[in-house]
This record gives structure tokens, C-alpha cells and sequence, in this order.
């Protein structure tokens, strides 16, 4: 029997990992994968060693503090390779832990396939040459990286964005609204603070205010969040309690939330994609604490850190990032956005081209099918 270890550490990467492993198991059934990750990566038939919350770091800073945790898990999972005879590693986004295993993993002359690249083309570009060396095939979501990836010599094949099929085997209707009381004439905004305790702290109370502002002007507006399980109940319930709102709090339902809306306000990262396929505007949000803004901003080196303005080359959406995440004027862009129609209309399309752009779909069974050739 083959054997697989898979590495992810974050809910997004437990998400994309469940898939490719329902992918490798559906084409060869015998196949025993083991590996970190979360529930969806459980029920897709993986043998966990660690959860996500032994792995769940944020920032810099974290790391820092995560550092002897992450190490001992480390050791621990290279022991596993040695002692358990994987025949392949595949890891999954997560590159701070994921490039250093690879740099020793590699050394035990099992394959090391990567799925879903660091971002070297956002900051710390360098980490490519440790890819050339260390990973053995890497699989990319979006086509401009393999195109980077080919120009340095690295083994890449790009296999289009995952996201198409999870969100193209779920059913939207996109007419619905959620139960909030709204009627036709409402409008509804979505809340997007991501999924991760130290996120939503920092970046609800943001959206929160906003809504606030957004209220005063046009109190028919409603607004629902968007609750991810793996945050405390309590962030949630002490931000909530502060403001008077038409607010409800949904979990485990994105998707159909944002279906629902006329607008989201959303963190940074793949909910700006999400957002992007189900074609609806936006405003990105996002704030690091002060000492990681210092460290990382030199590093970053695009002039946009949202994915839907990165694939489409252009700002199509609006950001407020850092010193911008002020409530007044994101308030001031939903507004005005959502009053000007043939504006709102081109948003909608440029999101379209942005979804195209994500083609082909499939990317989980393409990559599958692959990576079975190493065994």
C-alpha cells in the first residue's frame, strides 16, 4: 500500500488538501494518507497527527512565540517519514512551516510535491530558489506563477484554482436573501472578517464601524456575518454587544451569504476570490499590527495585496489597508458604490473576467491525477 504524508496548517489549506485527498483516494483507492490539517481533511479520509490548532500561527510576530511548538512538531512528523516508509510528501500552502520541512525532508530522497504556492511573487521572492532545491513539482493556482516559476527552472504545472469547483458544487441562488428580514427594496451587506481568532479582533470592530457609518446614511441597509467556526464565539459576542445594528451572525453558510448580498466587505486573502467568482463588489479590508506592518511593508512588492487585484492586474476594487481601514471612508466607497449603478454594473463584469482568468476547472482532480505518477 502507498503512502502519503500531507502537510497544511491553515484552514484554507485544510480545504484545498480534503479535495485533492477525496481526488487521490476516488483514483487510487488503496492509497493511505496521513498528515496535519483539519475536519475537512479527517472526513476526506486523512489520518491526522496534528490539528490545526497545533499549527495555527499569524504573523511574524506569533511565529516568533510559536517557534519551539512548531519545531517539536517538526521532529516529530520527520520521524513519522522515516519510521512509516512514506512514498510522498505533499504540502500545502502553509510555506513558513512547509519550506523548512521540505529543506529536510528532502534529505530522506522521498519526492516532495508542493500545492498552492507561496505567495514569492507579493514578498520574500528569494524563497524560490529554496523551491528549486527542495521541492520536487510544484503545482500552481493561478497562471502568471508558473510562468515565474518556469523562468527559474523549476518543475511547475498550473492546474487552475480550486475554488471554481467548491464553489460551482454548491447551489446559489442568487435572489435569496438570508433571514435578516430584509424585502426587496433592502439592501444587504456581508461581513467577511476572515477565520482566525487574532483577525476577527482586529478587523470586525473595523467592519462593525462601518456599518455604522453606513447605517446612519442609509438605515434600510442590513448586514450579515460571516462566522467561521474555528473563532471564539466570545470575539464575536463582545463586538456585537457595542453597536445597535440590523445585524445577523451566520455560520458555515459563505457562500450563500455572499450570494445574498449587494455588496461584502471582506479581509484580504482567498474571501476576495470567493467574493469574485459569485461576481458581487467589494471593499478589502485589512491591518496588521503596527511592528509587523514596519517589518513586512519594505518586503511586499506589489502596489495591490488583494488576490482579485493581483489576478486582474489592476485595482478593480478598492483598499484599505493599514492607516486606510478607516470606517468613514470605506462607509463613503459601499455608498456611493451601491448608488451608482452603471458603476456597480462594471464591477460586476470586470469580476467576471477575474473569474475566467481562474480557468480551467477541475484543479483538484488534474493535480490528483499527476501527483499519482510519482508513486
Amino acid at each position: 500500500m502507498k503512502k502519503i504524508m500531507m502537510i497544511a496548517g491553515e484552514p484554507s489549506g485544510d480545504l484545498h488538501a480534503s479535495n485533492l485527498a477525496l481526488e487521490l483516494k476516488r483514483n487510487s483507492p488503496g492509497i493511505e494518507i496521513i498528515g496535519t490539517g483539519g475536519d475537512k481533511m479527517r472526513a476526506a479520509g486523512v489520518e491526522l497527527l496534528f490539528d490545526l490548532k497545533d499549527l495555527a500561527v499569524t504573523g511574524l510576530l506569533d511565529v516568533i512565540r510559536q517557534i519551539f511548538k512548531l519545531k517539536r512538531i517538526q521532529s516529530s512528523l520527520l520521524s513519522r517519514l522515516k519510521d512509516q516508509k512514506i512514498d510522498l510528501i505533499i504540502l500545502v500552502d502553509y510555506p513558513d512551516f512547509n519550506l523548512r520541512f521540505a529543506r529536510k525532508a528532502k534529505k530522506s530522497g522521498v519526492p516532495v510535491i508542493y500545492y498552492i504556492s507561496p505567495q514569492i511573487w507579493a514578498w520574500r521572492k528569494g524563497r524560490i530558489k529554496i523551491i528549486k532545491k527542495y521541492v520536487t513539482k510544484m503545482y500552481v493556482i493561478f497562471k502568471f506563477e508558473e510562468e515565474l516559476y518556469k523562468k527559474a527552472g523549476v518543475d511547475v504545472e498550473f492546474v487552475g484554482h480550486p475554488l471554481l469547483d467548491i464553489i460551482g458544487s454548491q447551489s446559489h441562488n442568487v435572489s435569496a436573501k438570508p433571514p435578516v428580514g430584509t424585502t426587496s427594496q433592502d439592501k444587504t451587506i456581508a461581513l467577511l472578517p476572515g477565520s482566525r481568532n487574532r483577525l476577527v479582533a482586529t478587523l470586525l470592530p473595523i467592519m462593525l464601524k462601518t456599518a455604522v457609518q453606513i447605517h446612519k446614511k442609509s438605515p434600510f441597509v442590513k448586514f450579515i456575518i460571516s462566522k467561521s467556526p474555528s473563532v471564539k464565539q466570545g470575539i464575536y459576542d463582545k463586538n456585537l454587544e457595542r453597536y445597535s445594528l440590523p445585524v445577523n451572525l451566520i455560520e458555515n453558510k459563505t457562500y450563500d451569504l455572499i450570494n445574498a448580498s449587494d455588496f461584502v466587505i471582506t479581509i484580504s486573502g482567498t474571501s476576495t476570490l470567493e467574493t469574485a467568482i459569485l461576481r458581487k463588489p467589494m471593499a478589502i479590508v485589512y491591518k496588521l499590527p503596527i511592528i509587523e506592518y514596519i517589518i513586512a511593508r519594505p518586503l511586499l512588492r506589489l502596489k495591490n495585496i488583494g488576490l482579485v487585484n493581483i489576478v486582474a492586474g489592476r485595482e478593480i476594487v478598492s483598499e484599505f489597508i493599514q492607516f486606510r481601514a478607516q470606517p468613514q471612508k470605506i462607509a463613503d466607497y459601499a455608498l456611493r458604490l451601491l448608488s451608482d449603478e452603471p458603476r456597480y454594473e462594471a464591477i460586476k463584469k470586470d469580476l467576471e473576467g477575474v473569474k475566467s482568468m481562474l480557468q480551467p476547472s477541475g484543479a483538484s482532480r488534474a493535480a490528483a491525477l499527476s501527483i499519482l505518477k510519482f508513486l
